[in-house]
């Protein structure tokens, strides 16, 4: 059985190859990672990692317990070493998609229920609209009356923070499609990559 490398090493202590091995450190592939590389390599993932770790923490199970032992290790180790971004990919594709697709369910359904709540409202006002004869009303029922005021005060609200959030999603989903379209075609397709520069004729 073969030694540790100075490339372990370094992810264990990130300090260790520039102290003892400094050629390992003057490799570009071992250089910590920018939060601009993550943006670059991972765009709207990244800002919906931690949000996918919250989801994990909600419903803790053994594939959540997985999922978060896998995540924090490669996003560690991304961060030390930038060859280790393709160990960390899956990662934020697995947060990013629990929590937007737990985002898109909760939104979705207060949409559902609050286009429901109004159209009963709605079909209640309209069958009390030809009772023109008053009836006195107790004091418990005013005071549910009022309770049900608020209520509706509220689902419009409801519903309009869902619109809103659904649309965000789906335009923070399209700039995504078109990135990785874009990556994948120019900086990790293209072999001369280094030697184009601006927005010439051969872009």
């Amino acid at each position: 059985m073969t030694p540790w490398t100075g490339r372990f090493w370094t992810l264990l202590n990130p300090t260790y190859a520039k102290k003892y091995i400094p050629i390992i450190a003057s490799v570009s592939e071992h250089q910590p990672t920018t939060w601009a590389t993550y943006i670059f390599d991972v765009h709207v993932l990244a800002l919906a990692a931690p949000a996918g770790l919250y989801f994990c923490f909600k419903g803790m199970r053994d594939a959540q317990l997985f999922l978060l032992t896998f995540a924090l290790t490669a996003i560690y180790f991304s961060g030390i070493m930038i060859r280790l971004m393709l160990v960390a990919a899956p990662a934020f594709v697995l947060l990013g998609s629990l929590a937007i697709s737990s985002t898109l369910d909760t939104y979705a359904t207060d949409l559902r229920e609050a286009t429901s709540s109004s159209g009963m409202a709605a079909d209640a006002a309209a069958l009390a609209e030809p009772s023109s004869t008053p009836q006195p009303v107790k004091k418990s029922k005013s005071k549910v009356a009022s309770s049900k005021q608020l209520l509706g005060g509220v689902l419009p609200y409801r519903r309009d923070t869902a619109v809103v959030v659904l649309l965000l999603l789906l335009g923070g989903l399209i700039s995504y499609s078109k990135h990785c379209k874009w990556v994948t075609s120019e900086a990790y397709s293209s072999p001369s990559i280094v030697l184009i520069s601006g927005w010439g004729p051969h872009r």
